[in-house]
């Protein structure tokens, strides 16, 4: 074992056996599990976020979905209007004659 020397001239006994080292791993590990911790419960809200994206996300699908079906109704709609005001312009166009 080793000795140390005291200032009173008293030899006594090091027992420390390491602590500094035993300490600063100690240290280590417990920090280490704190940002372990806080890694998974960050993980944990960044699931909710992502869970609470994908909801809205859906519903807006669901109204595109919506919109895109209301268009395709409208369509064949449109083109029977545009081929009756292109009849109409031809009609005006002999009619009136070209000016």
């Amino acid at each position: 074992m080793k000795h140390i020397r005291l200032p009173s001239g008293e030899y006594v006994e090091d027992r420390r056996n390491g602590t500094a080292s035993k300490l600063v791993w100690t240290t280590m590990t417990a920090a280490c599990g704190v940002v372990v911790v806080g890694f998974m419960a960050w993980m944990n809200s960044m699931s909710g976020h992502i869970t609470q994206v994908e909801a809205v996300m859906n519903m807006r699908w669901e109204r595109l979905a919506v919109v895109e079906t209301t268009v395709k109704a409208i369509e064949p709609r449109l083109i029977r209007i545009e081929e009756k005001i292109d009849r109409f312009a031809m009609q005006k166009v002999h009619k009136d004659g070209v000016k």
